[in-house]
């Protein structure tokens, strides 16, 4: 067997275990047991921060053992680049975890910490998830090393930013959505014409994935302008989503 399809058994499966493996880590932790700035007087990090930890080197590990390994094959090339938004929100959840809980002095509204925090939100949280319903790495079996770090790390992106939302690290408003726009437009003028030159499909900004949204987009509005038209409108329909919820919460 050489890959797996986009909800068949292998995938509905991935999705079955991973799902209940982050409720169970989401229901275990107690509400607002938000992991304090400094470890407790025994020394021993709270059991909070170790799940944080845990979350938060999920994706990055996801990125950098297939990077070695790819090294080690001699395969690794343009194709293998840190340039997915999934792969930068894999980092950028290290990055939080290291600015809020060790390094926690200084925040406050308008820092690097709120900005960060607003995209991992958005476009990493609804990246991630749609990556785990519409793996673009269907073409490896799905239970192969490369599946594993694929799985594990698009669900560590989602788990991290979940519990940060739960226990307060992560704030979403509706009020700060032109970080992520200001973001998502500057990374399609970077990346489209990379791309083109390349030949890469860094954001899936020439072709779709298979089997997602992308590809139906596609399928009705064509490649070139219709594509991008389509592109365009669902980052917004997601993004019009994703703040729903918190429209009504006030600033804090």
């Amino acid at each position: 067997m050489t890959g797996f399809e986009t909800f068949g058994r292998e995938h509905l499966l991935w999705l079955f275990l991973l799902s209940a493996a982050g409720a169970l880590v989401y229901r275990c932790l107690p509400d607002g047991n938000r992991p304090e700035a400094v470890s407790p007087p025994d020394g021993k990090p709270r059991t909070a921060r170790r799940v944080l930890l845990a979350a938060a080197l999920l994706p990055v590990l996801g990125r950098v053992l297939p990077g070695l390994y790819e090294i080690r094959k001699g395969s690794y090339g343009l194709a293998s680049l840190p340039l997915h938004v999934c792969s930068m929100a894999g980092y950028g959840c290290l990055l939080h975890f290291l600015l809020t809980e060790i390094y926690p002095a200084g925040s406050g509204k308008g820092t690097a910490r709120q900005a960060l925090s607003e995209l991992l939100f958005f476009p990493g949280l609804p990246g991630a998830g749609l990556a785990l319903l519409f793996p673009g790495w269907g073409w490896c079996a799905p239970f192969s090393f490369l599946s594993i770090c694929e799985f594990l790390g698009h669900w560590g992106i989602v788990l991290y930013v979940l519990l940060r939302i739960r226990d307060g690290g992560i704030r979403p408003s509706p009020k700060r959505a032109w970080i992520p726009i200001l973001f998502c437009a500057g990374y399609i003028c970077m990346m489209l014409p990379f791309d083109r030159m390349t030949g890469m499909n860094y954001g899936f900004l020439l072709l779709p994935a298979p089997d997602s949204p992308l590809s139906g987009i596609a399928g009705v509005a064509g490649n070139g302008a219709g594509y991008y038209a389509g592109y365009v409108l669902l980052l917004l329909g997601l993004m019009a989503a994703c703040y729903a919820p918190f429209r009504s919460r006030r600033e804090k």
